[in-house]
């Protein structure tokens, strides 16, 4: 939420109005600005903020070092200080969620391992900058690449992210505006829910031992790691005479494989950098790591979100 009329008076926001290049003419098209890597798109009755919070935190540049919660803090008092936009008024449409790991080896080596979600497959997709691993539900997608090289790093880095376009188990959080990402409890709220999603994805990895298993064992073990086998079995018409029966039957091999990753040993990367987001949730939510900031500096000039606590 945000005065357009005083939002275009800042001297930090550049506006950008289409104009007619034969004519001069100014077009009627919505009137539109960019700071730091967020774009400013007014509407009639309210104005728009697209962009990343982090990056934003970054000068526009990137997001692939890490976003404490105190760079957060920083980033959203700027908005309402520098930019006069209201963070308790200003109300999420939708929520980007991730976080960056840096791991020993490429992350593909991982990302090829990646099966599904809730029966859901991953795919593999491109974008101008990067390749990557996506399963789309109907409220929000899970994307998974490597963030390092994507922006040209020596470093492996591996992103795993949440990209929410309905907003009804965000708000379920207790989180609905800006100002309430920062409330006590809700980044760790939000942590919780990364990790809980990574939970749910079905992994595994092809390479591990599995000779030891029976013939029964080792044909599932291989199938398995086709997210076409875990479609081709799964019920679809649940008004099917034999819906729940073969419901059942699916939901057994599920359970029977998950046995057989722990078995072999097939679940051990998962486990492994599952560990590693934990150990990143804890440190990007605590809020004596500044991330770099003076906050008593921050305090001084800009002060406190109001109801930041509340």
């Amino acid at each position: 939420h945000v005065n357009s009329s005083e939002l275009w008076k800042n001297p930090k926001i550049e506006p950008r109005i289409s104009t007619n290049t034969k004519t001069g003419e100014i077009s009627n098209e919505q009137e539109q600005a960019e700071y730091k890597g967020l774009k400013f798109l007014i509407h009639q009755t309210r104005t728009e903020l697209n962009g990343s919070l982090h990056t934003f935190y970054n000068h526009g540049f990137h997001n692939y070092n890490d976003f404490h919660f105190r760079k957060l803090e920083s980033v959203i008092l700027e908005l309402k200080y520098d930019l006069g936009i209201e963070p308790e008024k200003s109300v999420l449409n939708n929520l980007e969620i991730g976080i960056n790991i840096e791991l020993s080896y490429p992350p593909d080596k991982f990302l090829n391992q990646i099966i599904m979600h809730r029966g859901i497959p991953f795919t593999w997709q491109h974008d101008k900058t990067k390749r990557y691993r996506e399963c789309s539900h109907t409220q929000f997608f899970i994307k998974s690449y490597d963030k390092g090289s994507q922006n040209q790093l020596n470093r492996y880095i591996f992103r795993f992210e949440l990209k929410y376009i309905k907003m009804e188990r965000i708000n379920q959080l207790g989180i609905k505006t800006l100002s309430d990402l920062i409330k006590p409890g809700n980044l760790e709220r939000i942590g919780e829910l990364i990790v809980n999603t990574f939970d749910e994805i079905l992994i595994g990895n092809l390479k591990a031992d599995y000779s030891q298993l029976n013939q029964r064992d080792r044909e599932l073990f291989i199938n398995g790691h086709n997210d076409k086998y875990w479609l081709n079995i799964k019920p679809t018409d649940s008004t099917a005479p034999d819906y729940k029966k073969e419901y059942k039957r699916y939901e057994r091999r599920l359970t029977r494989f998950s046995e057989l990753l722990e078995k072999t040993g097939a679940n051990q990367q998962k486990k492994e950098i599952r560990e590693l987001i934990v150990q990143k949730i804890n440190e990007l939510c605590d809020p004596e790591k500044t991330g770099g900031i003076d906050r008593n500096s921050l305090y001084k000039n800009r002060g406190k979100l109001t109801n930041s606590t509340s």
